[in-house]
């Protein structure tokens, strides 16, 4: 095995440096390039945005999840990058459920069961959504992965905006109750 050290720079802003380390494998008369790392990070490098809806994805343990579909998406391993997302597809699923017992586990009962609790601009494309995600990873090749991904990531992202609305909804209209009793108190 060898290993080798690449250090690029910008050629527009040569105080920007990138530095890539990959070994290479001589195995069965083939050469195996394995990436091993880099500085800065891909994470570094995209600036993805993953805290805007950290707290809603860590209450469905999905916040890894969410992570490493747009890093694997970054990093050109599109299918991988579907697989995140239906995992975070699922995982919205049993959040929803919460200790519901179905007798049909099929997802599809799984879906129609707790279709309400989703984005109504969404409700009807979650037995598609989920299809697609189930499919693609076992049909689609690379590019075609690709191609799609952001539009399925983006039913997933509308999903979680609505859930942190919905959550501002509840916050407001408590303060506002509290704020109308007080009121009410006062005048009587």
């Amino acid at each position: 095995i060898w290993y080798i050290e690449y250090l690029f720079e910008c050629t527009n802003n040569h105080e920007q440096r990138y530095l890539m380390m990959i070994s290479i494998e001589l195995k069965d008369g083939s050469f195996i390039v394995r990436k091993i790392g880099q500085n800065p990070s891909m994470l570094t490098i995209k600036g993805f945005d993953f805290d805007k809806y950290k707290k809603i994805l860590e209450q469905i343990n999905a916040y890894e999840d969410y992570k490493k579909a747009d890093l694997s998406n970054a990093d050109h391993f599109f299918v991988g990058a579907y697989a995140y997302l239906r995992r975070i597809f699922e995982k919205l699923i049993l959040f929803y459920l919460g200790d519901t017992k179905l007798e049909d586990k099929h997802m599809d009962t799984k879906i129609n069961f707790i279709k309400d609790k989703f984005d109504p601009r969404i409700r009807g494309l979650l037995k598609n959504l989920y299809g697609i995600l189930s499919k693609s990873i076992h049909e689609l090749d690379e590019d075609e992965s690709k191609e799609y991904y952001i539009y399925l990531k983006t039913v997933i992202d509308m999903q979680l905006e609505y859930m942190n609305t919905e959550k501002e909804k509840e916050k407001q209209s408590k303060m506002l109750g509290e704020i109308l009793n007080k009121i009410s108190r006062l005048i009587q």
